[in-house]
């Protein structure tokens, strides 16, 4: 999420964030526990970020079947959870991309049956030197796309080909009847015929 702090912009968690991992294990294992260890390293931010660091453990049962006691059916259920809101790419919706003078404009058209509202939709680019973070995304409609101004950074290293990054809609509102909200944009940017790119935007 956008952590504001002029003339700055911080992108970080509150509350809670699980960070989802792929353990592979052998296939045949001659034990009925395994450990995981791990260092986390994280800042700790309010008026200022302090550094911090933890040393972590866990122990997992080894089993064929799903979970059977509670406390592991409810790690279960978080990582499900959690994975269900991770960016997906969705070819329901469509995306183009134009260079403009100050940056990029970034559109996205949702399949025609969709319900929900674009309204405080924001881009979080892939390449952390492309955009100013601390500008505001202005947004609008025009002939039923979603058009965000993105403006480029002064830290921008050459033109970009493609766009990357990950458009997140406003809570309450969702890609698809799962209930994501993250939609993976890898798009090319058009530099010829985008005379759409200029469009009045409502």
């Amino acid at each position: 999420e956008r952590i504001p702090y002029p003339p700055l912009m911080s992108y970080g968690y509150h509350d809670e964030v699980v960070l989802l991992a792929t353990v592979t294990p052998p296939e045949e294992l001659d034990t009925d526990r395994l450990g995981l260890n791990g260092t986390a390293d994280f800042l700790v931010c309010a008026d200022i970020c302090i550094p911090a660091s933890a040393e972590l453990s866990k122990q997992l049962p080894v089993a064929g079947t799903d979970p059977t006691s509670s406390g592991s059916r409810a790690e279960a259920e978080l990582i499900r959870t959690y994975r269900d809101r991770l960016p997906v790419e969705n070819d329901d919706w469509s995306v183009r991309v134009a260079r403009a003078d100050t940056g990029f404009i970034l559109a996205a058209e949702p399949p025609e049956a969709w319900e929900g509202t674009l309204a405080g939709a924001y881009f979080f680019p892939e390449d952390g030197a492309l955009l100013k973070h601390t500008e505001t995304q202005p947004a609008g409609l025009a002939d039923g796309e979603l058009r965000i101004e993105l403006a480029t950074s002064e830290y921008m290293m050459g033109e970009p080909d493609r766009l990357k990054g990950i458009l997140v809609l406003p809570e309450g509102s969702a890609l698809d009847d799962a209930g994501h909200r993250g939609l993976a944009v890898d798009a090319g940017v058009q530099r010829e015929d985008i005379a759409w790119a200029s469009e009045p935007v409502t």
